[in-house]
C-alpha cells in the first residue's frame, strides 16, 4: 500500500492497486474481505461488478434458479412484502400512470385535467358518490353490511 499524491486531503489515504485494471485506488474502492491480508478482495469494485456481470452473462441460470428457489421457500414472506409494496401510494400512483399510458397513451396529468373539465355541473354529485365509496371500503361491521344489502339490491 502506498498514498496518492495530489490534493493535501489525499496524501494520508491508503490506496492499493487493483489486481486487474491496475489502478491505485483508494481503500474504499475495495470490498472487504477478512481472509485477504489486508482485509480487502485484490479487485476493485468497479472490476468485481464487470467480472460478476461477466459471469451472469455466460450462464444466468444459477443465479435464475437460487432467486427461484428463495421465493418458494419464503413464499409468505415474499407475500406479505409485495401485498406491502402494492399498497404503497407511490405504487398506486406509478401503476396508474403505467395502465393510462399504455391503454390510453395519456399521462395521469392529461387524465386529470381531462377528468376536471368534464365534471363540470356534477362536482357535488361526484364529491358525495367519493364520500360513499370511501365509507364502504371501510372494513367495519356496518360498512360490510351495507355492502350485502346493496349487492343483492343490484342482483
Amino acid at each position: 500500500m502506498f498514498s496518492l499524491g495530489g490534493a493535501p486531503e489525499l496524501y494520508d489515504q491508503p490506496v492499493k492497486r487493483c489486481k486487474q485494471c491496475g489502478e491505485a485506488k483508494p481503500l474504499d474502492e475495495f470490498y472487504v474481505n477478512a481472509t485477504c491480508k489486508d482485509g480487502r478482495r485484490p479487485e476493485c469494485k468497479v472490476c468485481n461488478l464487470a467480472g460478476r456481470a461477466r459471469k451472469y452473462a455466460a450462464n444466468p441460470q444459477p443465479y435464475i434458479d437460487r432467486v427461484k428457489r428463495w421465493q418458494q421457500e419464503n413464499s409468505e414472506r415474499l407475500n406479505a412484502y409485495r401485498r406491502e409494496y402494492r399498497r404503497r401510494p407511490e405504487r398506486k400512483t406509478a401503476d396508474r400512470e403505467g395502465y393510462l399510458m399504455r391503454k390510453y397513451g395519456m399521462t395521469l396529468a392529461d387524465y386529470e385535467r381531462m377528468f376536471e373539465a368534464q365534471l363540470g355541473d356534477f362536482r357535488e354529485e361526484y364529491e358525495l358518490f367519493r364520500k360513499a365509496a370511501d365509507y364502504l371500503d371501510r372494513d367495519d361491521e356496518l360498512a360490510g353490511l351495507v355492502r350485502a344489502r346493496v349487492g343483492a339490491l343490484g342482483s
